[in-house]
């Protein structure tokens, strides 16, 4: 079972998502958090999240309120536990500063909003056969 976290605010992007996987041929789980500081609560256990499941794959917006993607990936990647969950950061817009702070921040795949669904299905196949997000 792969267990997927998406942290998106942007009700339409999330209703896409979850239409995206349900041709997903993998079982999964998603679990949906509207901003960077319900992510990390999410991730640390946290009220309400103490029974959450670790993910397997995060699915990161980067604009969001209270706390943006960017700060969201810098705090994964700077903790031991959490830096090896892969992060697949999704993007408002192709804006080459937004891939450049991605990848600089180790982020391990990113897709341009709005979702391009069949590409989102492939590297999602793509961790279920090798564990790993296509790089950048």
């Amino acid at each position: 079972m792969l267990h997927l976290l998406l942290v998106d605010d942007n009700a339409t992007d999330v209703l896409l998502t979850q239409i995206a996987l349900e041709d997903f041929s993998q079982p999964h789980t998603l679990s949906i958090v509207s901003d960077g500081i319900e992510a990390l609560a999410f991730l640390h256990h946290e009220a309400p999240f103490e029974t959450a499941t670790l993910p397997d794959v995060i699915l990161l917006d980067l604009n969001m309120p209270r706390m943006g993607g960017l700060e969201v990936l810098q705090h994964l990647k700077a903790s031991e536990t959490l830096s090896k969950i892969p992060v697949f950061v999704l993007l408002a817009s192709a804006n080459e500063e937004d891939v450049w702070r991605s990848r600089q921040l180790r982020a391990d795949g990113y897709l341009p909003k709005p979702i391009d669904l069949a590409s989102m299905l492939a590297q999602l196949e793509a961790i279920r056969a090798t564990g790993t997000l296509d790089p950048f």
